[in-house]
């Protein structure tokens, strides 16, 4: 009989969902029986890579995020109440899935309530240490709010090297991490491609609303003087908004690799999953940290001093200068196994 597998995924950065891609194909060549739990465009990405799979309908976070991006941490603060509440009311309705689809195995991309009594439950997170930007005491009792959490569940992978730093620096290397936590490896959706086309400048928008939208306006406007070919992706899957020329909506992950495949360089977030990506294919890019969150700002200072992606600031943008940085950088990229997940994924599935 084939091992019945719930994923969940945060509604919060299409990351944690294009990152569970390798790992829901690797379960279903296994003949796993896979459900997928997400809303929202996470939902959405999910969908179209898996149109055949069974979706069910969570509780959805909906982390609000502030005007410009500016005092995120204080946001996020003020909403815990409700958090706390969504994360009572996802480990409920998990109970009672698990127990009318007869699930056997429960892995969770940072949805911290899900996880069932009787049922091995995994965690996957990359971020074990928060930065919060406020200093070391909230950073630590942030940290120790989250190890209570994800001490409830079997088990902890971060989708990260073992070695100290990793892709992650600090982020997935604290200094004491979980009981039971394994570092899996890196994640990406995409394998290396044969280039079809003329080499471009791909923008990748992505992120929260508004610093979306506004990180699309800078990009628009900059791009208007540059003459060579570029194409800018909105990150918008399923919006029926019309394109522009060297535009498009949304790509999904066919088109997304071999538009990767083709870059001369990348313009985009420094998010944790769309670094992974980079890595993978072997990009070179310039990162743009969503505003106010530490925690992509943290990540492109850190792999700036690896001398692997330089960064600037959406509030700074200015695409000449970023093209020019983007010729002093390698990139350093190091040698990674991104199968590594596999021997970890067979223990579980076979457990």
């Amino acid at each position: 009989m084939p091992k019945k597998i719930i994923i969940g995924i945060l509604d919060w950065g299409l990351g944690h969902a294009t990152r569970c891609i390798p790992l829901i194909e690797y379960m279903l060549q296994t003949e796993c029986q896979i459900f997928i739990a997400a809303t929202g465009p996470q939902r959405e990405i999910l969908r179209e890579a898996f149109p055949s799979l069974t979706f069910l309908d969570p509780p959805p976070y909906s982390i609000q995020y502030p005007p410009k991006g500016k005092n995120l941490v204080f946001s996020i603060i003020r909403q815990l109440p409700r958090l706390r509440k969504i994360i009572k009311s996802e480990h409920d309705w998990l109970q009672k899935n698990v127990a009318e689809y007869g699930i056997q195995l429960i892995i969770s991309d940072n949805r911290y309530g899900f996880h069932a009594r009787g049922v091995h439950s995994v965690l996957i997170t990359h971020q074990l240490s928060p930065k919060s930007g406020m200093g070391r005491l909230i950073d630590h009792m942030a940290r120790k709010i989250q190890y209570g959490y994800i001490n409830q569940f079997d088990e902890c992978w971060v989708p990260d090297l073992p070695i100290q730093g990793g892709l992650a620096g600090e982020l997935s290397h604290p200094a004491i991490v979980p009981k039971r936590t394994s570092y899996i490896g890196p994640l990406s959706r995409f394998n290396a491609v044969k280039a079809t086309g003329m080499p471009k400048l791909l923008v990748l928008i992505s992120g929260p609303e508004p610093a979306r939208s506004e990180f699309e306006e800078i990009m628009r406007a900059q791009l208007k003087n540059y003459h060579e070919p570029y194409l800018l992706v909105r990150g918008l899957p399923g919006s029926n908004s019309t394109a522009g020329p060297n535009e498009l909506n949304h790509a999904g992950t066919e088109t997304m690799g071999r538009l990767l495949g083709e870059a001369s360089l990348v313009i985009c977030r420094s998010g944790y999953t769309t670094v992974m990506d980079l890595v993978k294919l072997g990009k070179k890019a310039v990162l743009v940290p969503t505003p106010g969150q530490t925690e992509q700002e943290y990540l492109a200072h850190h792999l700036e001093k690896q001398v692997m992606f330089p960064f600037m600031l959406q509030s700074a943008f200015v695409l000449d200068r970023a093209i020019e940085m983007s010729k002093t950088f390698g990139p350093e990229i190091p040698e990674v196994d991104f199968e590594a997940f596999h021997h970890i994924l067979d223990r579980v599935i076979n457990q």
